[in-house]
């Protein structure tokens, strides 16, 4: 099991209809991390924020062929080192229509009273005009 924080920036220019897509990438020894990934990997409900629906969760492997030992005192002193790699695809979409609402009910309301006050204060000069 991996846990961390992550920050990204995300971007919101479709708020509050946006979908938000996170791409983590965990590189290890191959002999550390090949029993770790299966086909079974899934994300834990309870961390996706509230608002939000899970899209997309996609766990790919591949491994990587590298002149470097990235540390592991284990590796041989050749030039190509086999490294694990993971990258984990989540896509995020917020629920938009009720956030919108939520946002935006005030000004509907407001905007409502306005009209509902303007046809009214026009009426009344209406009725005043016709009883003169």
């Amino acid at each position: 099991m991996f846990q961390g924080t992550i920050k990204q920036n995300w971007d919101v220019s479709n708020y509050p209809f946006d979908t938000q897509e996170l791409l983590i990438s965990l590189t290890a020894t191959i002999n550390s991390m090949a029993q770790l990934l299966d086909s079974s990997s899934n994300i834990d409900d309870t961390i996706i924020p509230e608002g939000w629906s899970l899209e997309i969760f996609d766990v790919i492997h591949s491994t990587e062929n590298c002149p470097a030992m990235f540390g592991d005192a284990k590796a041989s002193d050749g030039n190509n080192h086999q490294f694990s790699e993971a990258q984990v695809v989540i896509i995020l979409k917020r629920s938009g229509l009720r956030t919108f609402m939520t946002s935006f009910l005030g000004l509907f309301v407001a905007t409502f009273s306005i009209i509902i006050m303007l046809f009214i204060n026009s009426s009344v000069r209406r009725l005043a005009k016709e009883v003169l």
